[in-house]
C-alpha cells in the first residue's frame, strides 16, 4: 500500500528503476538476438564436427587405423576432443596399408605364372581334366 501512496496524482506513469547492470531491451530485438545466438552455436558446432571429420579422415589416409574404426574415434572425440587429437597425432602412420600391395604384371605375378605353368600344361582346362 505504501507504493500506491507514492504515485503522483494525475495518473502520470512513474519510470521504473532497473537494478544496476540490467538493461531493458525491446522484445523483438531480444528474440532476434536469441535467434542469431542459436545460429552461431549451430555454425560453431558444424565447424567442430568438420574439424573432427577432417582429422579422422587424415589419420585414416595415413594408415593410422582402419576405416572400420572410424565410429570408435568419432565417439572418443566427442568425449575428449583434445585428448583424441593428441592420441591421433601419436599413432604410427602406415600401420594399416592404404595402397595396393603388388601390382598386376609385377615380378610377383610372373613368379605365380611360372608356378601355374609348372603344375598345369598349356591348354589345360578343368573340363578336359574331368
Amino acid at each position: 500500500m505504501a507504493a500506491l501512496a507514492e504515485q503522483p496524482e494525475g495518473g502520470a506513469p512513474v519510470a521504473a528503476k532497473l537494478p544496476e547492470g540490467v538493461v531493458a531491451v525491446d522484445k523483438d530485438v531480444w528474440e532476434a538476438t536469441q535467434r542469431r545466438i542459436r545460429q552461431g552455436e549451430l555454425a560453431r558446432e558444424q565447424q567442430l564436427l568438420s574439424a573432427r571429420d577432417s582429422q579422422i579422415a587424415a589419420a585414416i589416409r595415413a594408415g593410422k587405423f582402419p576405416v572400420a574404426r572410424k565410429e570408435h574415434w568419432e565417439r572418443l572425440w566427442s568425449s575428449d576432443p583434445e585428448g583424441t587429437r593428441v592420441v591421433l597425432a601419436g599413432l604410427t602412420p602406415g600401420a594399416v596399408p592404404v595402397e595396393d600391395i603388388g601390382m598386376p604384371g609385377g615380378p610377383e605375378d610372373e613368379l605365380l605364372d611360372q608356378e601355374y605353368r609348372s603344375i598345369f600344361p598349356p591348354g589345360y582346362t578343368r573340363q578336359a581334366a574331368e
